[in-house]
């Protein structure tokens, strides 16, 4: 389906709050809790293992964490010739053996890395560094200058926050990583899907109108609020599933699926696993954007508004695919419609 509208998919909530003085209103408190092993760097840290192994079976002559760059923390590397174009092929191969270690162990993280000459025209060409491309996925300054603009106050979880809100990566993969996942892990459901769309013309258990980009529900609230409420939209997919699971894009998005938990002092807990597709794209066969946590993390903090004001109703209102745990039953889920 040409020119549908992959947008951030799961958008729950959209809150204005009226102007209060702070000193009448004191900001509540919040303390955001990193999930052990699912932060940028820790994803990053697993990687770098691959690339140190390469040096015990020489094909890289080192491996070590860089300094300070503008890309952030990098892994510097260097390969065993100094030819510029016998580097550049190492530095490939590197890269090529690191993707390949990755997808044998079938976790849904990006196993595409750039590596970049530390010195393209002078110098030694073969240092060089990788890119964590992990970063694109989750930029906690953004997250928490956006939750501070939201009105709430970031503090240590010693101080006794009104509100802990604990996340990590769950998902972090393009788009076509992804589909090969899910194909890899699901391929017999996904063909025999296929197949009953071909003798139907048009299964309606793939939900058609699944992933409507702009499609939502506005849920009344207890208070009857204006622009107050929960509003939890349609999956932004605008095309049958199955088919994009099936069809390689020339330009891909995004796909980031956290595992946020709201925790707050008179409220019911929220444990779930808000996903998005992001609506900017990059070239086929590259990493994952560097900017995409923008939508990602943006869902977030929308959804902690909503739920900072209707926990009860956003939490029985909540789509079954948010709340399940598994990646590829989550997606199963999508595919039978079952938002």
């Amino acid at each position: 389906m040409k020119n549908c509208h992959l947008a951030a998919i799961i958008m729950i909530g959209s809150l204005t709050f009226p102007l209060i003085a702070e000193e009448t209103a004191p900001k509540k408190t919040i303390s955001i809790v990193y999930e052990e092993g699912k932060t940028p760097d820790a994803l990053f840290h697993k990687a770098f293992e691959y690339f140190k192994k390469l040096t015990e079976t020489g094909e890289l002559k080192s491996a070590e964490f860089g300094t300070a760059k503008i890309f952030g923390k990098v892994i510097d590397i260097q390969t065993a010739t100094d030819s510029s174009t016998a580097a550049k092929y190492e530095k490939d191969v590197a890269a090529i053996s690191v993707r390949n270690a990755i997808e044998t162990t079938n976790v849904p993280y990006s196993a595409r890395f750039t590596i970049l000459a530390t010195n393209l025209f002078f110098g030694d060409k073969s240092l060089g560094y990788v890119i964590n491309p992990y970063r694109g996925c989750y930029q906690h300054d953004f997250l928490a200058k956006g939750i501070e603009k939201k009105g709430f106050k970031i503090v240590d979880t010693s101080e006794n926050p009104d509100i802990t809100m604990t996340v990590g990566i769950d998902t972090c993969m393009s788009e076509e990583e992804f589909k090969e996942y899910v194909q890899k892990n699901t391929a017999l459901k996904i063909k025999n899907d296929n197949t009953a769309a071909s003798s139907q013309q048009r299964g309606p258990s793939f939900g058609d109108d699944l992933m409507r980009s702009g499609s939502s529900a506005q849920l009344g609230t207890p208070t009857g609020g204006n622009n107050v409420g929960v509003a939890v939209a349609g999956v932004g997919l605008a095309l049958n599933m199955v088919n994009w699971l099936t069809t390689k894009s020339p330009q891909e998005r995004d796909v980031i699926r956290y595992h946020a938990k709201f925790e707050g002092k008179d409220k019911k807990t929220l444990d779930f696993y808000p996903i998005v597709i992001t609506t900017k794209t990059h070239k086929a066969g590259d990493t994952i954007s560097s900017g995409s946590y923008l939508e990602a993390e943006n869902l977030l903090y929308t959804s902690l508004l909503t739920w900072d004001t209707e926990d009860k109703t956003l939490i029985e209102k909540i789509p079954p695919a948010l709340l399940e745990k598994d990646i590829l039953k989550m997606t199963e889920l999508l595919v039978n419609g079952k938002k």
